[in-house]
């Protein structure tokens, strides 16, 4: 979904691709997302083997390294980022999930150079496809040149969008810590009980249900009232964007910044089949011994890999799925506005499309010279469906929301991704933080350990790697204590 819809589509954690049909051509990293990450033959012993190059692996693996520990990182798949990672097909950028970037998640800011994403923001607000019209939702506040046709929308009444004003206003005085300890309800029972009186139905059903879906890939009846909170802050108090070169740039400068530590390997292609107090066991039979393991994996691989060896036991978070389609379009999109469109009039069989992003619109380099991109989110795995059937059911839609321009889009690519990211219907813990440490020696990390965004898998991989650091602190604290007494 984030998320960030499609993540998510909108997330920013976006996603592990299950499925990629054949393209004209095939897919390939853009050049700059596979940084050389190791030299010579793979040594036998580390001090803490990291299995997992996401991002919440990678975070967990450069402050391990910094500290000074001996680190190695073991990747099954062929490139660094987990979910957070494009592929190019015909010179077009595409993410693997539609996913956004936050601008304003606290630990994201902490671990990445935003310079160097180069940033390039969406226009606050989203158009609404409504009574066979793309309405828009304003935020006037960033934009009041769309005061206007934000109130004359046929989206919720005029007291909804009061509503949505006052609420932002009081958004930005909050603390992210305050949100995450209040009392959690289900995001459905928020708004339309809870939150200053309720909205009505037709403000939920035409602008949070696509928006809010878009990012958790759920209904508002099992998403959590404080993540709902947690993002419409961070939507109020900064910009959702794309970098430059695609959502893989964020893997891409992580990896690149291991690559920079003498003491941090980074090995590709390696999956590991097991794991255990001291011990990593690879796939082909090689073993690699370690002080410390960072389970740093999708939700069902750590719950497998730790299956019978942690203190209590460690299920799975259910999965959200989502689909996403790209369309490679010639010249400029029917939207040349950077926004998100959403679904307004519901989805069904018939009409599976949540949301519809313009890539190209908001970062240019996602297409080719005189070409444009549009990405296309389903939420779900749109079983028993064929690709191609899917991509014509889509397109059929959309043609009664942009014209019979649709047509000619050209189907690139789709991906169907089972474990966009981990479910976490409430009830849910404070913080929704499990502890690092199941077992001794051994840890986990990832967005199912915290929120389900890319903030929460990177608070995830640096709060892994404080306590690790702890852990070798008070080992080095007593040592020195007892070579102290020896003196004496």
């Amino acid at each position: 979904g984030e998320p960030e819809p499609g993540a998510s589509p909108f997330a920013a954690k976006t996603a592990a691709a299950e499925k990629a049909p054949p393209a004209k051509a095939p897919a390939k990293a853009p050049a700059k997302s596979r940084p050389d990450l190791s030299e010579g033959p793979l040594k036998s012993s580390y001090q803490v083997a990291v299995v997992g190059a996401g991002v919440s692996g990678m975070v967990a693996a450069r402050a391990l390294a910094k500290y000074g520990l001996n680190v190695v990182v073991l990747e099954a798949s062929d490139g660094v980022g987990g979910r957070v990672r494009t592929d190019e097909v015909d010179g077009f950028l595409l993410d693997r999930g539609f996913q956004v970037f936050i601008e304003s998640y606290p630990e994201v800011r902490k671990q990445l150079d935003y310079d160097a994403l180069d940033l390039k923001q969406f226009w606050p607000g989203a158009l609404v496809q409504t009574e066979g019209a793309l309405c828009t939702v304003a935020d006037p506040f960033r934009r009041p040149q769309d005061l206007l046709a934000g109130l004359v929308a046929p989206i919720g009444s005029f007291v909804d969008k009061c509503k949505v004003g006052v609420y932002r206003l009081l958004t930005v005085t909050w603390d992210n810590e305050e949100i995450m300890t209040r009392k959690e309800t289900t995001t459905y029972e928020l708004l339309s009980n809870d939150l200053l009186g309720g909205f009505s139905d037709e403000m939920i059903d035409k602008f949070f249900r696509p928006f809010y879906q878009g990012i958790y890939l759920a209904p508002l009846e099992e998403q959590s009232s404080r993540m709902f909170e947690f993002v419409f802050r961070m939507f109020a108090t900064g910009a959702a964007a794309l970098p430059a070169g695609g959502i893989g740039a964020v893997g891409t400068q992580l990896g690149g910044a291991l690559a920079e530590l003498p003491n941090c390997r980074v090995e590709l292609s390696t999956p590991v089949s097991a794991v255990e107090q001291g011990k990593v066991t690879l796939a082909d039979g090689r073993t690699i011994s370690c002080e410390q393991v960072v389970v740093a994996t999708e939700g069902p691989v750590a719950a497998k890999l730790l299956e019978g060896k942690t203190k209590a036991p460690l299920t799975a978070p259910s999965d959200r799925s989502s689909t996403c389609l790209y369309f490679s379009l010639d010249g400029a999109p029917p939207v040349t506005d950077p926004l998100l469109v959403l679904n307004g009039e519901g989805v069904n069989s018939d009409r599976p499309v949540n949301n519809v992003c313009f890539p190209s619109a908001v970062a240019p380099k996602y297409a080719p010279e005189g070409k444009s991109l549009a990405s296309v989110t389903v939420v779900g795995l749109a079983d028993g469906v064929s690709d191609e059937a899917l991509a014509s059911s889509c397109k059929a839609q959309l043609e009664g929301w942009f014209g019979e321009s649709v047509k000619e889009w050209n189907f690139l690519r789709s991906y169907r991704i089972k474990h966009s990211q981990p479910g976490q219907t409430p009830p849910n813990g404070n913080r929704f933080e499990r502890h690092p440490e199941v077992a001794e020696g051994m840890y986990c990390c990832g967005d199912h350990t915290g929120t389900a965004t890319l903030n929460g898998a990177m608070e995830s991989g640096s709060r892994t790697a404080n306590v690790v650091i702890k852990q070798y602190s008070a080992e080095g604290k007593a040592k020195a204590g007892q070579a102290t007494a020896l003196s004496r």
